[in-house]
């Protein structure tokens, strides 16, 4: 497997990536069961994939268990990046005073106590040219060590 650098954080990402949102997606097909997608994670891991996406969103949550399942005692090994605005129920909410509570249930999910990156997830234009306390928040989960490194695409 090939690596990059990712951004400039010297953190060393596996080109290919692994985007989690069929683990545990029963509304468009089958689904992985558990059994299946922890065999999944593993095999990527197996291949050299050190970058894992997922979102609260996807599989209402279930991605983002069946990874921590998946991840449990590998944390070390691995990158996470999961996102905020679309929220397990199917709602959009890009409220700054949500982001914090959002990334709290999505580390209890991946059972771990950090995230890699945390992306904005579709999010209005507005909110991308700084209208708003978005990025304010995102700085102060970055210090309190609930994520790591923040992207910001505009």
């Amino acid at each position: 497997m090939k690596m990059r650098t990712l951004g400039n954080t010297g953190i060393k990402i596996s080109e290919i990536g692994f985007g989690s949102w069929q683990l545990g997606n029963t509304q468009h097909w089958k689904g992985a069961t558990g059994e299946e997608a922890v065999a999944l994670v593993n095999k990527a891991l197996e291949k050299g994939c050190n970058f894992f996406d997922t979102a609260p969103v996807y599989a209402e949550g279930n991605s983002e268990k069946l990874l921590g399942k998946a991840l449990k005692g590998k944390r070390d090994e691995v990158i996470i990046s999961t996102k905020f605005g679309n929220f397990p129920d199917g709602t959009t909410n890009f409220d700054a005073d949500l982001i914090s509570e959002s990334v709290k249930n999505s580390l209890e999910r991946l059972q771990t106590d950090y995230v890699d990156t945390l992306l904005l997830h579709g999010p209005p234009q507005s909110h991308l040219a700084g209208k708003g306390d978005h990025f304010l928040e995102l700085e102060n989960l970055k210090r309190k060590g609930l994520y790591k490194n923040p992207f910001f695409f505009k």
